[in-house]
């Protein structure tokens, strides 16, 4: 295997999960929903609310046993218990018996109970346990709880299955090996290529240090699959809360067993490393949309509420809304991208009409929309006279932490301007330097703002993509970032240097401004198919098929490779690659427990090319549609980050089904999705909070 594509299992481990079993709801100290996780933060949890007093003299604590292994069955209702006892020794040299004298925690809480050392658990997982009196407390003990049994989805026969498999292995395409799925995103299912015709039955079997479980379920068949006869294997919904428990284990694997109705063709594919964290993804994301084919001036921005599982995502605005702003683009000729959202989800931010000045004389025109009603708070889309506003006012836009403030690019030149109808200006910004500026992003604390900087050479097809989108083949773009205290911004550093032959840009922050993550592109890369040559060039900075995710803390140190969320192979960057485009982080990080340590857990967002399984198709030429996907990025809380700390991406489910705007007429708006064909999604911008809106004319 290249060292490229090697499992992040191999030395990190998932966190504990907080859950609950499946079958019955877990016993806790407290009140607890089994269905929602308690908390992410991985600490001990005190049994009860009484702390005994100090034992006086003590010296030491020790646990006994220090490692159990239990078995639970899956769908039972007896718990797994286990008696610990905590001996203690004393000032004197004198041991005794302080099972009932001492604290007992569990890592992690609310899952199981201990009181007096008798250890009880309806859920699955590793669980470390701490007995402690006073300033003194033990080394942890670990209690394994194995999940074990089966469980039939659809009446399988399962002895059609059960026994030694043949030659053949069906291929396994999703999830992905290496993968890290957030808790409820969805899409529970494992799609496979059979290794012979007729296989219509399948078998999961999940496999580890805390779980021994199979999965029997029908092999259904994957509408206008990508690749012959693929079919797909559901795993019940309420698994994935064990999932995320022994994920946590040392090990876990999943192979898959097909065969036929009568149980011939019976074979096993390869083992694949997926697991589930005990964490959701919160906030909305915003996203822009274009058609499954060409692009006619037809876009639309699409969101969707990721802190309720399972709701659609919904058309917030179309280019036709965006021509109701002003009478200059009746017809809704005008695209809608290079949006972006205050961190509160308050403001939305748009260019209309596509980056930089159109041949026409109009584009990078500008709307500030209120997003609770949808009615635009300040435009530059005309001039006093009613015309199309030449020279153009915004491309890209970021808002600073409280929403109040924008900085904004235009051809290569950034300004400071507030949120207000009055849109107040300054700038342009960091005039001192002599390179053109583009692609700002300000960190959600407020603290740093990011921005690349190229020397353009107007070489490209079209000379206007040059003067926004770093449309240059050399010396390529470099990163840069700039100490902020509110709109005041200090002087820039050097963060990512330019390198021969690529370009580095789209820089975007993690919540706690630690870290960058960013995109590069090779000049060597295939160029972006284009009848027009509109970001076309191999290294243009705008959706090139050599697109990859790169990471550089923000105080300055090593460049990162993010080749797992990537996808980069060997063969980059003339077919090793996704167009990973467009990186954006969750606006809140969870610290929990990997391999015994405790690990930062970001989350990023971005477009990419690669194939959604056999349901969607991918391609290293840029060829296909982009998709939403998410990927998982695992650092220490201290210290410097080193190898590759991602993980590979899930498919955002439900992403091309969005649900169409409601009219106050009972009609609705244009909407590119909406049957599952998949249209091209791109520029996810990340906020935490959703906002509800009023439907267009209300």
């Amino acid at each position: 295997m290249s060292a490229l594509h090697r499992s992040p299992w191999a030395t990190l481990l998932l966190p504990l999960a907080l859950i609950g079993s499946a079958a019955a709801s877990c016993a806790s100290t407290g009140a607890h929903d089994p269905d929602a996780f308690p908390g992410d933060d991985g600490g001990a949890g005190p049994e009860g609310s009484f702390v005994p007093p100090p034992l006086q003299g003590l010296q030491s604590l020790v646990i006994a046993p220090a490692q159990a292994s239990l078995a639970l069955a899956y769908g039972g209702a007896t718990p797994a218990t286990q008696q610990l006892t905590a001996t203690g020794t004393f000032a004197d040299g004198s041991q005794r018996d302080v099972t009932s004298q001492v604290l007992w925690s569990l890592d992690p809480p609310n899952l199981a109970t201990i009181t007096a050392g008798a250890f009880s658990s309806q859920a699955a997982g590793r669980f470390g346990i701490t007995a402690s009196s006073g300033g003194v407390a033990s080394n942890p003990a670990t209690v394994m709880v194995k999940l074990t049994g089966s469980v039939n989805v659809g009446n399988v026969d399962t002895t059609k299955l059960d026994g030694a498999p043949g030659p053949g292995a069906p291929a396994i395409l999703y999830p992905i090996d290496g993968a890290l799925f957030p808790f409820q995103l969805g899409d529970l299912a494992f799609q496979v290529v059979p290794s012979a015709a007729g296989q219509s039955i399948g078998r999961i079997a999940f496999e580890g240090d805390a779980i021994d479980l199979r999965v029997y379920a029908p092999c259904t068949p994957i509408a206008k699959a990508t690749q012959a006869s693929a079919c797909s294997l559901a795993i019940p919904p309420g698994l994935e809360r064990d999932l995320a428990g022994v994920s946590a284990a040392p090990s876990l694997s999943e192979r898959v067993r097909l065969a036929a109705a009568d149980g011939s063709s019976l074979a096993e594919s390869a083992a694949i490393d997926a697991r589930w964290a005990p964490t959701s993804l919160t906030g909305t994301i915003y996203y822009w949309s274009t058609p499954p084919a060409g692009n006619n001036g037809a876009s639309e921005i699409v969101r969707m509420d990721l802190s309720s599982p399972g709701k659609l995502p919904e058309v917030y605005m179309t280019n036709l809304d965006v021509a109701a702003y002003a009478p200059p683009l009746s017809g809704g000729w005008a695209c809608i991208g290079c949006h972006a959202v205050s961190p509160d989800g308050t403001m939305l931010a748009i260019t209309i009409g596509g980056a930089s000045v159109q041949p026409d004389g109009s584009g990078s025109l500008f709307a500030l929309v209120d997003v609770a009603s949808r009615k635009p708070v300040a435009t530059r889309v005309a001039d006093a006279s009613g015309q199309l506003l030449t020279g153009g006012f915004a491309t890209f836009t970021t808002f600073s932490a409280d929403g109040t403030s924008m900085v904004q690019e235009l051809q290569g030149k950034l300004y400071a301007r507030s949120a207000t109808a009055a849109l107040s200006s300054q700038g342009p910004l960091f005039a001192s330097m002599t390179e053109s500026i583009t692609q700002p992003s300000w960190s959600f604390m407020g603290d740093r703002l990011a921005f690349a900087s190229w020397v353009p050479t107007l070489s490209t097809p079209h000379a206007y993509d040059s003067k926004d989108l770093n449309g240059n083949e050399t010396p390529g773009s470099q990163i840069w970032i700039a100490a902020a205290s509110g709109a005041s911004l200090g002087t820039p550093a050097l963060a990512v240097p330019r390198v021969g032959g690529a370009t580095e840009y789209y820089p975007a922050f993690t919540d706690d401004s630690r870290y960058v993550v960013f995109d590069e592109s090779s000049c060597a890369g295939p160029p972006t198919p284009g009848a027009d040559g509109y970001g076309a060039s191999p290294c243009d900075g705008y959706d090139d098929p050599s697109a990859r995710l790169r990471m550089v803390p923000a105080a300055g140190g090593a460049v990162l490779e993010l080749d797992a969320a990537s996808g980069r192979t060997s063969g980059w960057p003339t077919a090793g690659t996704f167009a990973s485009s467009w990186p954006r982080l969750m606006p809140s990080h969870t610290t929990v427990t990997i391999a015994g340590r405790s690990k930062t857990l970001y989350w990023v967002a971005f477009s990419s090319r690669r194939p959604y399984g056999a349901t969607l198709a991918g391609s290293t030429d840029g060829t296909t549609p982009p998709q939403i996907w998410f990927a998982a990025i695992a650092v220490d809380p201290g210290g410097a980050a080193s190898g590759d700390p991602s993980f590979a991406p899930v498919w955002l489910p439900q992403q091309n089904s969005a649900t169409p705007e409601v009219l106050a007429d009972g009609g609705t708006s244009q909407t590119l999705g909406g049957d599952g064909t998949p249209t091209g999604n791109h520029v996810p911008q990340w906020v935490a909070k959703y906002v509800p809106y009023q439907p267009v004319n209300q």
